[in-house]
Order: structure tokens, then sequence, then C-alpha cells
């Protein structure tokens, strides 16, 4: 149960990261990366 929460976090970022790398590029890509390696 735990181990799948992660798995749809992974998810939902890399929708996130694709979108903002169409809309903004590359240096909001890193921001959300390190955001997310903060995280966890």
């Amino acid at each position: 149960m735990i181990g799948s929460i992660p798995l749809q976090i992974d998810k939902i970022t890399v929708h996130a990261i694709n979108a903002n790398f169409k809309r903004y590029g590359y240096q909001t890509t890193v921001f959300s990366i390190g955001t997310v390696n903060t995280l966890f």
C-alpha cells in the first residue's frame, strides 16, 4: 500500500515536468526535479 503511493506521485511528477518543460523550458524543469528530490 505504502509502496504504491510514490509510484502515483512519480507519474504526476512526470506529467508536471513535461508540461513545465513545454511551457517554460529547461530551467523550470530543473526546479521541479529539485523540489521532488527535496520531498523524498
